[in-house]
Formats: C-alpha cells, sequence, structure tokens
C-alpha cells in the first residue's frame, strides 16, 4: 500500500501536480501529534517512513487543526486517521477539524441514530495561494522591460479621473499590477548536481514509462511497473549517498580549520548568535544629555522610558492639553479668515510633485516587495509617470481629509431649538450613566 503511495507522490512530482493525501491509516505513529498515546504501531513505523523520504507533513500535528480523536467508540479514543501534504504547501492550510461532537459525521437509522465510529474530517486549502507563491519564485519582474514600457500614462490619467478615492485606487492598483506582467522574467533555476549513476537511472526510468504507455498487455505494464519501482528506489538511495559525500566534504572542511574546538569554527558560531551590526546597541543620550554606552545602564534606560510612556495623565492635565489644542486650532482658523459659521477649512497643503520625487530618490534599493508585489526599485525606475500619479493620490486623499467640516467656534443663537432638546436629552443619559 506504502509502495503505491509513494508512486502515486512521484507522478504528482513529475506533472507538477499539488498532493494530499487523507484516510483510515488504521496504525498509530504515536507522539508525531500532540497530545497523542506513545504508541507505535507496524503500520506507523511504515507511515512515518513515507512522511520521511517524501517530505511530508500531518496536518494532524498543525496548529490550525481544531479537534485530535479521529475514532471515538465508547471510552476509548484514538488516532488513526491522517491528513498529509508535502511541507511546502503548508502556508496553504487554512483549517482542519475533526468532529468530534458528531455533528457532520455519517450514520444509519435503526431504533435509534447510530454513529460511525470514525469522525468525519473537514480540510480546507488554499491552493491558488500556494501557486502564486511558488510562482512568484520561478518570476520576476525585469526592470530594463519595466524602463521601457511605454502604457505607464495610464497611471497618470487614473489618477486624474473624479471620483470617490477608494475606487480610483483600486483601478490604479489593477493597471499597475497589467504593467507589471507584461514585464515578468523567468528566474534561473539552480540545478541539482547529478552523478552519472543517476543520471543514467532517470534516464532508464523515464524510458520505461514511455513504452509503458505504448504497451497493450496487462502483464507486460505489470513487470515495467515493477522495474520503475526498482529503479525509483535505487534512485532515492543514489541521492541519500549525495547527501552523505555532502556532509563528508563539510566535516572534512571543518576539520581542516581546527575541528569542533578550533577558532575559526566557534568564530563561525559567535557572529550567528551576535547578530548584524545593526542588531548591536549603540550609545544614547539620557534625559539630562548624559551620553551612556554601558549596555545595562542603556536597557535601563529604555524600560524607564516605556515605563512613563504608558503612564496615563491625570484627568485634569488632559482637559488643558485639549483646551490649549483647540485655542491654537480657533486660531489658526480666525488667521485664514475665518467667520463664526461653519466652513471648510484646508491647513495642509497638498503634495507637490517635487517633494514625491524627493522622497521616491531617498528610498533605498530593495528588491523586497510588499504585499502587493511592489519594491523600491519598481517605482525608482518607473520614472515621472508613477511619481506624478502618487502625488495626483496623496493629494486628493490629504484634500478629503483636511477639507472635512468642523465645527470651531459656532454661536449658540444658530443653534436650533431641535439641537437643545438633544443636547439636554444627552446630557440627562450622562449624568444617569455616572450615577
Amino acid at each position: 500500500m506504502y509502495s503505491s503511495i509513494e508512486e502515486e507522490i512521484n507522478k504528482a512530482e513529475e506533472n507538477s501536480e499539488k498532493v494530499m493525501i487523507l484516510g483510515d491509516f488504521n496504525c498509530k505513529i504515536g507522539k508525531i501529534i500532540a497530545n497523542n498515546k506513545e504508541e507505535v504501531t507496524k503500520g506507523g513505523k511504515e507511515l512515518l517512513k513515507l512522511i520521511r523520504q517524501n517530505k511530508l507533513m500531518v496536518i494532524n500535528n498543525h496548529r490550525k487543526c481544531k479537534g485530535t480523536w479521529t475514532r471515538i467508540q465508547n471510552t476509548q479514543k484514538s488516532i488513526i486517521d491522517y491528513v498529509m501534504i508535502k511541507e511546502d504547501d503548508e502556508e496553504g492550510i487554512q483549517i482542519m477539524e475533526i468532529d468530534e461532537t458528531k455533528e457532520i459525521t455519517p450514520y444509519r437509522i435503526s431504533s435509534e441514530l447510530v454513529h460511525s465510529d470514525h469522525c468525519a474530517v473537514r480540510v480546507v486549502m488554499n491552493w491558488r495561494l500556494v501557486w502564486e507563491r511558488s510562482r512568484k519564485k520561478k518570476y520576476r519582474v525585469d526592470i530594463k522591460k519595466l524602463k521601457e514600457c511605454r502604457d505607464r500614462q495610464a497611471l497618470v490619467d487614473i489618477a486624474r479621473e473624479k471620483g470617490d478615492i477608494k475606487k480610483k485606487y483600486t483601478k490604479w492598483q489593477t493597471e499597475l499590477d497589467k504593467i507589471l506582467s507584461k514585464c515578468m522574467k523567468r528566474c534561473k533555476e539552480k540545478k541539482e548536481r547529478k552523478t552519472k549513476v543517476l543520471r543514467d537511472l532517470m534516464r532508464a526510468r523515464r524510458r520505461i514509462k514511455r513504452e509503458n504507455k505504448k504497451s497493450r498487455s496487462t502483464e507486460e505494464k505489470r513487470l515495467r511497473q515493477v522495474q520503475e519501482r526498482l529503479i525509483s528506489e535505487y534512485i532515492i538511495r543514489e541521492k541519500r549517498k549525495e547527501d552523505g559525500i555532502r556532509i563528508k566534504e563539510t566535516a572534512a572542511e571543518i576539520k581542516s580549520k581546527g575541528g569542533v574546538n578550533g577558532a575559526a569554527f566557534w568564530d563561525f558560531f559567535k557572529k550567528k548568535l551576535d547578530g548584524t551590526k545593526s542588531n548591536n546597541m549603540v550609545a544614547i543620550k539620557n534625559k539630562e544629555g548624559k551620553i551612556i554606552e554601558n549596555v545595562k545602564e542603556i536597557r535601563r534606560e529604555y524600560e524607564q522610558y516605556y515605563k512613563d510612556l504608558f503612564i496615563l495623565d491625570k484627568p485634569e492635565d488632559k482637559v488643558g492639553k485639549l483646551a490649549e489644542e483647540i485655542n491654537i486650532q480657533y486660531q489658526k482658523w480666525m488667521s485664514l479668515g475665518g467667520t463664526r459659521k461653519t466652513e471648510k477649512i484646508q491647513i495642509q497643503r497638498s503634495r507637490s510633485i517635487q517633494e514625491v520625487e524627493r522622497a521616491v530618490s531617498k528610498l533605498k534599493n530593495k528588491y523586497t516587495p510588499d504585499s502587493q508585489g511592489i519594491n523600491n526599485i519598481m517605482i525608482k525606475s518607473m520614472g515621472t509617470e508613477m511619481t506624478e500619479s502618487l502625488a495626483l493620490l496623496i493629494g486628493q486623499i490629504e484634500e478629503e481629509l483636511n477639507t472635512h467640516p468642523r465645527r470651531m467656534g459656532e454661536n449658540e443663537n444658530t443653534i436650533t431649538s431641535q439641537k437643545r432638546k438633544q443636547i439636554r436629552i444627552r446630557k440627562q443619559e450622562r449624568n444617569i450613566y455616572h450615577e
């Protein structure tokens, strides 16, 4: 059974397909699953071997798995049903539910409802996410093509349109995605080191597969399947041999540098533990302006700073600050020629293209993309069209934020009797709440 499962996994890998193995394996694999019993049966050992060889992971042990026991009969509980996927596909797991309460588990009707002793298992996978991540690794944006691309004026045209900023931004984002998709380039894949023996074995397996497709007799097909299985076993062994050779090479290199007790070996680990220079502590100034270089004192200073930060202000101080802030805003409003009626005022001016260009030029040359797949180099290489469209979008956002109507210095005579009633009711409600 396990050899046939392995065959299916190999076929899926060759056809670049995704793998999910699930079912009643009727075996116990012990403490590999949290809160499970320690017992490991003969079938369990075979299953663990399959998991190791094919780099699989058991989702029963994943943090997104709800429920533990897959078989419940009276008081006896056990885990014998498993769901497995490739380790690389872990990010695609959305949820796994084991129906211990028997809400969706199948049943038969006799004098009463009789449920199956096995609990139903529900798994939700986002294969699209896995595929997109793998595609991102294979493809990247070609900067030369991006510089030559002439469809970028469309971004400026969208930014100049009138209307809701949210709709406009989504339209702008889709247009940008179109431009980037045109400039995609396939990454060079690192080829595996293969020995002559391994290459010959793989060639032989491909030949057997081709012949198997052409043959019609069932006996010949069975024989070729056996041959294919044996060759795939030899391939696995050969790969392990290669791994062993690499380990020996690294061990010899460590020995040449003085072995485990050598200075070079421990220097390497010291660097790993200390981290980069950016992680090391830098000298700081305290409240008095004194420079502190001692690590313990720096930590103490940081602790004190964060303690003071989370101390809440007294209510009197808050009221005073708020009154001061309102007064400053009112003075600004009056200097702009405001009257006692409500007006739309703009305190900050919208960003100019020169300001955005200055900000873009200061960006570091980083290739790491954000959640939408855009990095600093892309923004820099797209030139004036990108900065102009960004300036227009940022300008509209600031305009909408700053020109919001405010009731600053409104005269009491303008308040209607209806509004007075509403204010009185709110005051009464507040007093009742406090009492």
